[in-house]
């Protein structure tokens, strides 16, 4: 029985958290999204906080946010380019 009570609390966990995340977790390319908080900081600091987190260091601007709730980018990071063989 407590199994069961279990699965049904992770399962209705699970389908809120999908309906409140309010951007998708991936790009249409299956590349993953992060949003970047700088909220009471400039857009620059955004931009160094999104380099540090890609391991090229580039980056595609998927949203960007600067309303009441705070400011911030959601990204995802580029591929690293590989050497040509």
């Amino acid at each position: 029985m407590k199994v069961t009570q279990w699965l049904a609390t992770v399962a209705a966990l699970s389908t809120l958290a999908a309906c409140s995340s309010p951007y998708p977790l991936f790009t249409s390319d299956g590349r993953q999204t992060t949003m970047v908080d700088c909220t009471g900081a400039d857009w620059n600091l955004c931009q160094q906080r999104a380099q540090a987190l890609c391991p090229s260091g580039t980056f595609d601007v998927i949203d960007r946010r600067d309303d009441s709730s705070g400011r911030g980018l959601l990204v995802a990071c580029k591929a690293p380019k590989t050497p040509a063989q």
